[in-house]
């Protein structure tokens, strides 16, 4: 049984979390609209260096490791494919958001479901329910609807949110 409050806590989190994530897009949105897509990408690459460069030095006075140890080429080789994808991931939806509006990127990251149903399938041998497919299913329409409606459609931009979502 769940304590009380519980309930009120979650749906508190939940509604953070969505003003969190509009807030970032649309915030994104702006500076794209003011800077190159480059130089957003680049200052919000060094930001999370620097937060990572801060979180880590702080964290080694806790438990004893060396910033140096953490760092070392053997961890920067290993996650070096994490931050590039992590980089274009960035600017694939920088470029988007600079020429279609706001809520196309979000009707099409909707897309990274299909994805994700395939590599379970293909990588993981999993088995993914008829329901979900369906859903699936659905939301591939509904996203197709959307581009073929869409008034303002520039093949540049959706060719960004595309692989985006890859």
């Amino acid at each position: 049984m769940q304590s009380p409050g519980t309930g009120t806590r979650t749906i508190m989190w939940v509604c953070l979390h969505m003003l969190s994530s509009a807030s970032m897009i649309i915030v994104n949105k702006a500076a794209v609209a003011k800077c190159p897509p480059t130089a957003v990408v680049l200052i919000q690459a060094l930001v999370s260096v620097f937060i990572l460069l801060f979180q880590s030095s702080s964290s080694s006075k806790s438990n004893g490791t060396t910033l140096r140890s953490t760092l070392s080429s053997y961890n920067l080789v290993r996650w070096a494919p994490v931050s590039l994808l992590f980089v274009a991931m960035l600017f694939s939806s920088s470029m988007a958001l600079q020429r279609v509006p706001v809520e196309t990127v979000i009707v099409f990251r909707t897309l990274v479901a299909l994805w994700v149903a395939i590599i379970e399938r293909v990588f993981l041998k999993q088995y993914v329910p008829l329901k979900r497919v369906l859903a699936i299913c659905v939301m591939v329409i509904g996203a197709a609807l959307y581009a073929k409606l869409d008034l303002h459609f520039d093949s540049f931009g959706y060719a960004f949110i595309l692989l985006n979502t890859v």
